[in-house]
């Protein structure tokens, strides 16, 4: 750890910044930008600023134009009360050669590779369609609610709203798998989950079939048992009391009518 020397840092690998709020990150970004154009002599588009958001991306960008329209003016007059600019000027013999970079730098500022990550990832993925194998216009979703939305629907539709039989359909919203649940469901996997394909909905048909008919034959003998069964929940003494109370096994008795 050493403290920050803007003239001193090397133009080359990789070094790491660190600092809060309002200490002048950005007045450091925009003067190492100054020192690429001069001591390196690129252009402006060979260097590449990224940040998080767009509000960001154009403060860094208005932030590096007036840097470099301030360098210019230190070097067309030989003078700067800024530290760094002063300290660029006396380490440049030529004054004339260097505004002319910076000159020719601001005419071609709309050129400057300043973007969000994700600005930048989508430039890659267009400028380099083929290697990347994608297609020419790709569009960066930074919110996929929609998205999500949309795929929860379509399978909410093709399994729950087509021609679901309606006994799964009773008991799929008996245990609350709502298309809120679903849609809250994506978000809980785990990164690397993996997602098989389908093979189509499996046969109900004989389960189903095999539940109608245990049903029917519950529902024959119900009339008959249903004294028998209210006599059972009433007195039995190896029944909770605080599951089956008194008062509750009337509304049972009817639910189970209604079923």
């Amino acid at each position: 750890m050493k403290s920050l020397d803007l003239m001193g840092i090397p133009l080359e690998g990789t070094h790491l910044m660190e600092a809060s709020a309002g200490t002048g990150k950005t007045y450091t970004i925009a003067s190492l930008f100054v020192r690429l154009l001069l001591e390196k002599e690129l252009h402006v588009r060979e260097i590449l600023v990224v940040t998080y958001t767009k509000p960001a991306t154009e403060e860094l960008r208005t932030r590096v134009r007036e840097r470099i329209r301030a360098a210019l003016e230190a070097f067309e007059t030989g003078e700067s009360d800024d530290v760094f600019l002063g300290a660029l000027l006396r380490s440049f013999e030529r004054h004339d050669h260097a505004a002319q970079r910076l000159e020719f730098a601001l005419r071609r500022f709309d050129e400057a590779a300043i973007f969000t990550i994700h600005g930048f990832c989508s430039r890659v993925l267009s400028d380099m369609a083929f290697e990347s194998r994608s297609p020419f216009r790709v569009e960066m979703i930074t919110d996929q609610s929609d998205l999500l939305k949309q795929t929860v629907a379509d399978f909410y539709r093709r399994h729950f709203a087509g021609d679901m039989p309606p006994e799964f359909l009773r008991y799929a919203l008996g245990q609350q798998l709502t298309f809120t649940r679903f849609l809250e469901l994506p978000p809980k996997l785990s990164l690397d989950a993996e997602v098989i394909p389908g093979t189509g909905r499996p046969d109900l048909e004989l389960p189903l079939q095999e539940y109608r008919e245990a049903f029917r034959r519950l529902a024959l003998a119900w009339p008959e048992a249903r004294e028998d069964f209210l006599r059972l929940l009433t007195t039995d003494p190896g029944l909770n009391r605080n599951t089956y109370r008194t008062k509750a096994i009337p509304g049972m008795m009817d639910d189970m009518d209604g079923y």
